[in-house]
């Protein structure tokens, strides 16, 4: 049988934005908890005291905030290369037949031009491609039948080299990126590999995010 506090846990967890606040003292307690109570008295199938939840909730920040702060900072201290490229630009297409075929003959294209920036993220029904600037007019020319939903110049990344914790790390993500919003820095697009996490921000403002990945765990 679940008890108070494992229930109590659960519905914490499950939203972030409660748990970092409990951490930091920054949420009414009592408030929370009758919140929490019906939820609780539901699943328990019985009455419960609100101050069993209050008791509850003042002992889980210590445990919630050590387990995940200690988890965070151990990927942020050992993170690798922070690697910047400015000049690039973003282009979303609608995904259709020819959308793959045309990707395969940029690729094809540009693929003797040197060293330059090339990414591409397929979702289910739009297609981004992110790339250096000096391939803009080949992107025209390849998809010039296809539909463009969206396009964006004047853009830098910001690539963090991760250790192999991060996959199992919850809330890393929501830790960097909450620092990058907090200095009101509009990310464009996020690009993720296993071991990789790449912000693209306008240029005016790769310097500062530069720095805010550089200065995570400070």
């Amino acid at each position: 049988m679940r008890t108070i506090p494992e229930v109590v846990e659960r519905l914490v967890k499950r939203t972030p934005f409660v748990e970092e606040a409990l951490v930091e003292g920054l949420i009414n307690i009592s408030a929370l908890a009758r919140k929490f109570l019906p939820e609780i008295e539901k699943e328990l199938k019985k009455e419960v005291k609100l101050g069993a939840v209050v008791m509850a909730l003042n002992r889980l920040p210590i445990t919630l905030g050590e387990r995940l702060s200690k988890k965070i900072s151990f990927v942020v201290e050992n993170i690798g290369d922070i690697t910047v490229r400015s000049n690039l630009s973003d282009f979303t297409f609608t995904n259709s037949e020819s959308l793959i075929q045309c990707r395969r003959l940029l690729l094809d294209k540009v693929s003797k031009k040197g060293n330059f920036f090339f990414t591409v993220c397929h979702g289910v029904t739009e297609t981004t491609l992110v790339l250096s600037s000096v391939l803009e007019q080949d992107v025209q020319e390849v998809f010039e039948k296809e539909n463009l939903v969206s396009s964006t110049s004047n853009l830098a990344s910001v690539t963090v080299k991760l250790p192999k914790t991060n996959l199992t790390t919850p809330g890393l993500y929501y830790f960097m990126f909450k620092r990058v919003a907090d200095y009101g820095i509009n990310v464009v697009e996020i690009i993720s590999t296993g071991q990789e996490v790449t912000l693209i921000v306008k240029e005016e403002n790769v310097e500062e995010a530069f720095s805010i990945m550089k200065n995570l765990c400070k």
